[in-house]
């Protein structure tokens, strides 16, 4: 009987730890970024990056009499549209900070699933490329201004700190 009930106690046990590796398992790979979505910085530069840093680096000036902001190595984005590759941009890529582990944010909000940051209206530019985006229209923006609430504004940044903030 003695021998019976441990031969249980063992199956449960292995069947328990089965079940843990596996869960943990999972939760690394769920957790983890692909090659195509990591950004720049790696996973850990990520969501809870801006949580961990209150010194985020503004990205530096750049364009026609300084007016406009680097977007990424060769993208200078500013009132004038945006320039992609001109020697405008040499300062972006020379003094940028889009080598480092950390680049700099620029921009006014999130866009294309959080790959990107609005440039102007209707734009959203990433690192290495800029797009006509709805999310960056200055009318909906103002609309969204008028009818949003803290928690409302909360996910729209992004923030998932243990999903307290989900409807």
């Amino acid at each position: 009987m003695g021998s019976q009930k441990n031969s249980s106690t063992s199956s449960f046990l292995k069947t328990l730890y089965r079940f843990m590796f596996i869960m943990f398992l999972g939760d690394i790979l769920a957790s983890g970024c692909l090659i195509t979505n990591c950004p720049r910085g790696g996973k850990r530069s990520g969501k809870f990056a801006l949580l961990e840093k209150s010194n985020i680096k503004q990205c530096i000036a750049c364009g026609p009499g300084g007016t406009g902001q680097c977007f990424g190595p060769s993208i200078c984005c500013g009132p004038f549209g945006c320039l992609m590759g001109t020697p405008e941009t040499i300062k972006c890529h020379r003094d940028g900070f889009f080598h480092e582990k950390d680049p700099c944010i620029a921009g006014s909000a999130n866009c294309r699933k959080n790959t990107g940051r609005c440039t102007m209206d209707g734009i959203c530019c990433s690192q290495d490329a800029c797009h006509i985006d709805k999310q960056c229209s200055l009318d909906e923006k103002k609309v969204l201004a008028e009818n949003i609430s803290p928690i409302e504004l909360m996910n729209m940044l992004g923030y998932t700190g243990d999903n307290v903030f989900e409807k």
